[in-house]
């Protein structure tokens, strides 16, 4: 049964394209612009500031918090909700008679289907990796001259509904074959999915249903066994299926450190998340011929076969080495989530900063081949002093498909003390991705640096936690590598001890080519005049940040956060910052925590809204016990964050009865963006062992 939702619009318009955001419906009207309503479309207001007057919105898109517009040939992004709309670059190069008819998102990749006026050369589908800003053609298979109304993605598969039938990409867009016999050279209006279901809007066939048999992928970028001398370094790798089926893990190593390259296959029940302990040694024990002596390491490739949705997977490693004496007796190392090659993989340029060389610190760089194909790119380091100084570590790096090359103390070898490395391709194919490792001299603890991409249209940047307590510090990370000064805007909001001092903003100029690492800032930002209480007591909370004079994507924000080894040297974590699009809006996922002996998980959540404007946003926290079938544990625990707001409930993971398991973040109302994170630290309870922590970024 239907019942009109749109009786307070104009009777002589007609809704164009449709979305649902959360609890809010977007329409495209077309005789141009977007309405919006928050009451199931009892009542529309118009959303369109910023839109062409008079321009039929044809499509819509959503991830995360970003929201795109087809409008003519052009698709315009929103980051607050439909507030407002900013014009992305042409889809189609040439001829500008075409109109973008579908929208559709896969990962950080934004896909539209154009339909050509009498150009037919600009029928097809076009691929952005910057949310609509730059777009190149991705429609090798698809029939010529034939235009694309619909798109979707079921698990690691896009579909694309054509006028001449319905198509299929496994690899990202780059190439198309034809999907259902039955429907070539039948007109595909409109596409639909929801779990393994597509649903086909067809021509004259009524709706179709198909069921897509869901696979997902994940990339380990590095498993390891290394013995250093002075650190023997192993992988312990979490798998997690909180789907409702069981699904079978192929595990596919590549060595790129000794040898033993295979594949080995496990069963993970619903529900289940499996600790692998050792990850080479399981592959051993499950025959892979790996060397039991020597360095070994390489990628480790997991297809999950038979999963009930493809959201529902995920692998947790943690990288890290057992202390010696005189330090304290545990663990210090890092952990990184495993990446989705379809959707994570780089084609072009990616920078790491926050990289040093000193005596107390040491950088490593490493990069690895994220295709099936082999890839070339050209390492170079850079000076952060402003010099403009730059060292080409390797002109010519050729990585074989899946493999991993890293560059030990990559700075010191440059002859550079700060700075930051850019990996570009220079091959003409490829994909490929790399990371960087601050590890400490004394302790060997290494914090894990996410690449950035040349990401345009960026507004700010959040960096999650800053903290000051007698136990931890956090240094903060500020880097302009563009052409021009940039002036980076603070906004400190103090979260733990808010009666001693609110927070507030302070401006810092950095020049052109400078990376900026304030040892402490949170007595740096006090020192210039931010509202927080004297040094003593403990202080923890977010940084929003805004720059200006120089483009945001040339730009980099990031913390360490450590506490100190009373052996000497330091035990701690890297949290980067978080750009626009990249935060939560519905739900997210914290997967890989521990609770047992030798291990304790935090989860924390930050309000991203940067103004008092953005309102208070209440998320419910349910802990899922990965060893009892993924059976939810202990008490829903609601929380209410204000603007900027940091939130770090005392030992909830503990608390819920959970020793291994995940934990899913739901937004129950506001419409500001946000953040949640988890930290695996060393020791059962706080003071026992090393204490050092590994950040765990969420999973939307």
């Amino acid at each position: 049964t239907w019942a009109n939702s749109t009786s307070s619009l104009p009777a002589s318009d007609s809704i164009y394209s449709l979305i649902t955001v959360g609890n809010a419906f977007f329409a495209g009207v077309l005789r141009g612009g977007v309405v919006k309503s928050t009451d199931g479309g009892a009542s529309w207001t118009a959303s369109s500031s910023g839109l062409p007057p008079g321009g039929g919105v044809s499509a819509f898109a959503a991830s995360g918090s970003t929201l795109v517009a087809g409008v003519g040939g052009t698709v315009y992004r929103s980051s607050d909700g439909g507030g407002s709309w900013t014009k992305g670059g042409p889809v189609y190069a040439g001829d500008p008679s075409y109109a973008v008819y579908s929208l559709s998102f896969a990962g950080n990749a934004l896909y539209a289907g154009l339909y050509g006026f009498g150009i037919p050369d600009t029928h097809g589908v076009y691929k952005s990796l910057d949310a609509g800003l730059t777009w190149a053609p991705a429609k090798s298979g698809l029939p010529i001259s034939t235009p694309v109304f619909g798109l979707a993605s079921v698990g690691t598969s896009l579909f694309a509904g054509t006028q001449r039938g319905l198509f299929v990409s496994t690899d990202a867009g780059a190439s198309w074959v034809p999907f259902a016999k039955e429907l070539a050279a039948v007109s595909i209006f409109t596409l639909a999915a929801a779990n393994d279901t597509l649903y086909v809007g067809t021509s004259d066939r009524a709706v179709l249903r198909y069921r897509v048999p869901l696979q997902s992928v994940r990339l380990v970028p590095i498993v390891l066994d290394v013995d250093t001398g002075s650190a023997h370094f192993t992988t312990e790798l979490a798998l997690t299926n909180r789907g409702t089926s069981e699904t079978a893990v192929t595990m596919t190593y590549t060595a790129s450190l000794g040898s033993g390259s295979g594949f080995a296959v496990e069963s993970l029940p619903a529900g289940r998340q499996l600790i692998v302990a050792d990850v080479i040694a399981y592959l051993r024990g499950k025959g892979l011929p790996i060397p039991s002596s020597g360095s070994q390491g390489g990628t480790l490739l997991l297809t999950f076969d038979g999963v009930s949705s493809a959201d529902a997977i995920a692998a947790t490693a943690r990288t890290a080495t057992s202390t010696a004496s005189p330090q304290p007796v545990g663990k210090a190392g890092l952990a990184y989530l495993a990446l989705d090659p379809a959707v994570d993989s780089v084609g072009d340029s990616l920078t790491v900063y926050g990289l040093r060389s000193n005596s107390t610190d040491r950088s490593n760089l490493a990069i690895f081949n994220t295709g099936r194909n082999p890839v070339t790119v050209k390492v170079t380091a850079w000076s952060g002093d402003g010099d403009g100084r730059s060292v080409v570590v390797a002109p010519a790096e050729v990585l074989p498909p899946y493999g991993w090359n890293q560059y030990t103390g990559i700075l010191a070898k440059a002859g550079i003390a700060n700075g930051y490395v850019t990996v570009d391709r220079v091959s003409t194919t490829g994909v490929f991705s790399a990371y960087g490792v601050i590890n400490d001299n004394g302790t060997n603890d290494g914090s894990y640096v996410l690449p950035t991409l040349k990401i345009t249209a960026l507004d700010y940047l959040n960096v999650p936690v800053l903290v000051e307590t007698p136990s931890f510090l956090s240094e903060l990370v500020l880097a302009n590598s563009g052409p021009t000064a940039a002036t980076f805007t603070l906004t400190y909001t103090e979260s733990l001890n808010s009666g001693a001092g609110v927070g507030g903003s302070y401006s810092l100029a950095l020049a052109p080519g400078t990376q900026s690492i304030i040892p402490n800032v949170i007595a740096f930002l006090r020192q210039k005049g931010v509202v927080i209480g004297p040094a003593g007591p403990s202080y923890a909370g977010s940084l929003h940040i805004t720059v200006n004079g120089a483009l945001i994507n040339d730009t980099f924000a990031g913390a360490r956060t450590a506490s100190q080894s009373p052996a000497g040297g330091q035990f701690g974590l890297f949290t980067p910052a978080f750009y626009p699009g990249s935060e939560a809006v519905d739900q997210a996922f914290l997967y890989g925590l521990r609770a047992d002996a030798t291990n304790r998980s935090n989860v924390a959540l930050i309000n991203t809204g940067a103004t008092p404007a953005a309102g208070p946003i209440t998320l419910q926290l349910q802990a899922y016990d990965g060893d009892s079938g993924g059976a939810p544990r202990g008490a829903l625990l609601t929380v209410t964050l204000s603007p900027g707001q940091w939130l770090q409930p005392p030992g909830f993971f503990a608390s819920q009865g959970v020793g291994n398991g995940w934990v899913k973040v739901t937004r129950v109302s506001g419409s500001a963006p946000w953040l949640a994170y988890g930290v695996i630290n060393d020791g059962g309870n706080p003071g026992e062992r090393t204490g050092d922590g590994a950040y765990v970024p969420m999973a939307r």
